[in-house]
């Protein structure tokens, strides 16, 4: 996961998002570090059959879904002008 938020960061070149992207990054890093020791855990357990975790199995029925996103392939950093005042919004490049 962190890998395609470095990725995404290197094409980002407003630097005010980095504090953003630096703290998801370091986020799940810390998530993966704990799901690293609880597999870690779980599997000790299953080998040594010690028991410490009781493992449930059970079923759910099969539903069908269907969802939307909502996304733009139009770059909104891309539509900034530096003027005497500071930024301004353009309007969005439309794609060829």
């Amino acid at each position: 996961m962190n890998d395609c938020f470095g990725m995404l960061l290197k094409q980002i070149e407003d630097k005010r998002i980095r504090p953003s992207f630096d703290a998801m990054m370091l986020a799940n890093q810390y998530l993966m570090w704990d799901l690293e020791y609880d597999m870690g855990c779980i599997n000790e357990d299953l080998d040594s059959g010690s028991s410490a975790f009781h493992f449930e199995v059970f079923s759910l029925p099969n539903v069908e879904i269907s969802c939307s996103a909502c996304f733009s392939l139009v770059s909104f950093a891309d539509n900034l002008v530096e003027t005497e005042k500071g930024l301004k919004k353009t309007e969005p490049s439309r794609l060829s």
